[in-house]
């Protein structure tokens, strides 16, 4: 009678196991990866996020400069007008400068 193969033999069993340690440690790399990768995602957002914020508050520091600018413009302009009309319209009826104080208007 023949005799039928061993059901497994030791060295099927060691490729087995080096196939089955293969695999997991392919799958932990992956894992890795991932997890790697998603943490890399959320800190880049953070950074987008701080970098939105910047850039919006010297938009607003930089308008806010022009505006101030733009005042002190005019103001020199004022300045350096002629005295012959007044600086803010207090005439009389003959034309003359009245000097209005903060209290009497």
């Amino acid at each position: 009678m023949r005799s039928s193969p061993p059901i497994s033999s030791p060295t099927d069993y060691g490729k087995a196991v080096s196939y089955l340690l293969s695999g997991l440690m392919i799958a932990l790399g992956l894992l890795l990866l991932v997890v790697v990768v998603l943490r890399l995602l959320r800190s880049v957002r953070t950074v987008r996020r701080a970098q939105s914020r910047l850039r919006r508050t010297v938009e607003d520091r930089g308008g806010l400069l022009r505006a101030r600018l733009a005042a002190v413009e005019v103001a020199v302009k004022e300045r350096r007008r002629p005295m012959s009309r007044p600086r803010h319209g207090h005439t009389d009826e003959n034309g003359s400068i009245i000097n209005v104080q903060p209290g009497n208007r």
